[in-house]
């Protein structure tokens, strides 16, 4: 389903009911850009991506450190934008193996109306990447966006804080105490019993009459609640201008209904999506890799990245899948569909979505967990819990792990390096000698490569698997 600024109303509740309720949920984001690179002039040059990894001491993208990926991302981050959002939530059936899936996705703009006025593009993401035929509808990204802005900014301009009936009760006039607790009744009612309905009102002279002095103490409780009072009506207050106040920020409560829940969050290599999720809708922003990882685990306290999951030695029959989502979803699919049956309320299946549509990658990314799970549980011992944020760094060999002080891990099989011992011979040839080279200059220990059954005497404790290598 489109979520739009016309259904938001309607749509919102009902995402929230979901999200409370679900197992997991996965999410996708699409932005105007996603490499600095792709700025010409910046930095110096036409490049500039590439005159920043010319001072890496290991002049090599591919070689990039978590230290060193992070402040490029957050160029990118503050560079440009995002620009849809798809959210997928699944329930499973406890009696069954049936999973319900529930899908949305909505565009997404920076709200002009906290000052946020420039959104920049990046020819190539949108030309070549998310212009091909049924990725992208522009025109409905500038129609119907949920506009968002800084959790700070939101706050900061959020009404008053509610005052006590107690306060205004015993500021009244002795006289017009019972008129005064029953307006502030009132208005308490029809606050809660209206939050999601911003159209609603009441007959006039709902409320009884007030003397001045009492009916200013009623004003003061009907600001603080949101509200207006006309003809003894009551209504939302939109600041006059005949709009929800909350249209300025609707892609925020979507945000906040997210994050509150506090339930598992899939995502496929999510290092962008999350950088830049944090930067749209914050407005402190983050000032090292370590501040990256402390403010994500808070936000995402059980998260799960497909690319990992499927990049384990678990998965090695299905060939290369560290490439397309779609190709690895597929390829997973057809071996545990029949087994694990998804139920679409809506939208999306395999081959009817387009691929980079954020709603569509959110579906496939939460059904590709399920099937990757299903997988690994053929192994024992073998448990997605084990890989609770490590996280794959975008362009790069290494992942991270949110809740641990490990940052290089190297994932097998794509990438030919083992967890050994120190002391242990380096074999594997010019490639494994420029990769020592590299973990020298960066002040790493080189790893020995084809170590065989020593591994197990070196494995980590968190990570117990010989498809990590834990870099000290």
């Amino acid at each position: 389903m489109d979520v739009t600024r016309e259904n938001f109303n309607s749509v919102f509740p009902q995402i929230q009911t979901l999200l409370q309720t679900c197992d997991f949920y996965a999410f996708d984001l699409e932005m105007t850009g996603i490499e600095v690179e792709r700025l010409v002039g910046r930095g110096g040059g036409p490049d500039s991506l590439a005159a920043k990894v010319g001072t890496f001491p290991h002049k090599c993208r591919f070689y990039s450190t978590p230290f060193d990926a992070f402040p490029l991302k957050w160029e990118a981050a503050t560079t440009f934008s995002p620009m849809q959002f798809g959210l997928a939530i699944f329930h499973k059936d406890k009696s069954s193996s049936v999973v319900k899936a529930s899908t949305f996705s909505w565009h997404l703009f920076p709200s002009f109306h906290y000052g946020d006025t420039e959104i920049r593009l990046s020819s190539e993401t949108i030309g070549s990447f998310l212009g091909k035929p049924g990725c992208m509808d522009f025109n409905a990204w500038v129609r119907n966006s949920l506009l968002y802005a800084p959790r700070e900014t939101v706050a900061s301009a959020a009404p008053p804080v509610v005052v006590s009936d107690e306060s205004l009760i015993a500021q009244a006039p002795p006289g017009e105490v019972p008129q005064l607790k029953k307006s502030l009744q009132l208005l308490q009612k029809f606050a809660t019993d209206n939050k999601n309905n911003t159209t609603a009102t009441t007959p006039n002279k709902t409320l009884p009459f007030l003397s001045q002095p009492a009916f200013a103490l009623m004003l003061t409780k009907s600001k603080s609640l949101g509200l207006k009072v006309f003809s003894g009506a009551i209504s939302w207050d939109h600041g006059g201008s005949g709009t929800d106040p909350t249209v300025k920020h609707q892609a925020n409560l979507l945000f906040e209904a997210m994050i509150s829940s506090k339930k598992p969050a899939i995502a496929h290599n999510s290092w962008s999506d999350l950088v830049f999720l944090y930067r749209a809708f914050h407005s402190t922003p983050l000032t090292s890799y370590g501040d990256f990882k402390a403010k994500l685990r808070a936000l995402f306290p059980v998260l799960y990245d497909t690319r990992t999951l499927v990049s384990l030695d678990s998965s090695v029959e299905f060939g290369q899948v560290r490439g397309q989502l779609e190709k690895t979803f597929s390829a997973f699919k057809s071996k545990h569909g029949r087994t694990t049956s998804i139920v679409k309320n809506e939208a999306f299946s395999e081959g009817n979505g387009a691929a980079h549509n954020a709603g569509y990658d959110a579906f496939i990314t939460g059904s590709l967990f399920l099937y990757v799970s299903a997988e690994m549980r053929k192994h024992e011992g073998l448990t997605v819990e084990l890989f609770n944020g490590v996280l794959p760094v975008y362009g790069s060999i290494f992942s991270i792990s949110l809740h641990t002080e490990h940052d290089y891990l190297v994932q097998a099989p794509a990438a030919p390096v083992f967890y050994c011992i120190p002391a242990a011979t380096v074999k594997g040839g010019g490639f494994v000698d420029r990769l020592a080279t590299v973990f020298d200059n960066v002040g790493l220990k080189a790893i020995p490569m084809n170590c065989g059954d020593i591994w197990t005497e070196w494995q980590h404790p968190v990570l117990p698997l010989a498809s990590h290598c834990c870099i000290a």
